[in-house]
């Protein structure tokens, strides 16, 4: 079969096989054409991309911007992305967030925090690290809620009173699903 785009070239197209047109591709232009739209086609298709982790996708792209020292890190807002942001803003590891309205989705933006003059300058946010997954999800009692570094980082649990950190548990006595650790 012919793809569309080389259906209008005009002489002879090798239609024999890939191998015989990547063969021939050296020697006759019109079977490069040919070749070329046959290896775009695996590529064509939906850009939309179905996501089955959000919260990991927010913990990676706050890492990335403070591994390049970014000033804000934007990324597609829900309800629970939020609460997250809120913990790391009552934390102190994130100076504020915003929602700005958008089409067709609200943007979540985020001001990450730094320490240390221009030279030595440094991100308060040490690690990031993703616990409960949606293959593995981990829970927790209000007496196994996790010390993360020896009490020096935060664990975020999402209980049944809302997303808080692991302090904030223990001090309510409830236990839930830890989301993430963060030092």
């Amino acid at each position: 079969m012919i793809p569309a785009r080389a259906m209008f070239v005009e002489g002879p197209v090798a239609t024999s096989g890939d191998s015989d047109c990547v063969e021939y591709a050296s020697a006759n232009k019109l079977c490069w054409v040919t070749f070329r739209a046959l290896l775009s086609r695996a590529g064509r298709g939906n850009n939309i991309m179905s996501m089955s982790d959000p919260i990991a996708d927010m913990l990676t792209r706050i890492r990335n911007a403070t591994m390049r020292q970014h000033e804000t890190v934007s990324l597609p807002h829900s309800k629970s992305k939020e609460a997250l942001a809120k913990v790391l803003v009552d934390e102190g590891y994130v100076e504020e967030y915003q929602v700005l309205p958008g089409q067709p989705q609200s943007v979540l933006r985020l001001n990450l925090k730094y320490v240390g003059d221009r030279r030595h300058r440094r991100s308060v946010i040490g690690g990031l690290k993703r616990v409960s997954k949606p293959g593995r999800r981990v829970y927790v009692g209000k007496g196994e809620i996790p010390w993360v570094i020896s009490g020096l980082g935060v664990a975020v649990l999402t209980t049944s009173k809302g997303v808080m950190s692991g302090q904030q548990a223990r001090r309510l006595g409830v236990g839930g699903e830890v989301i993430c650790e963060i030092w």
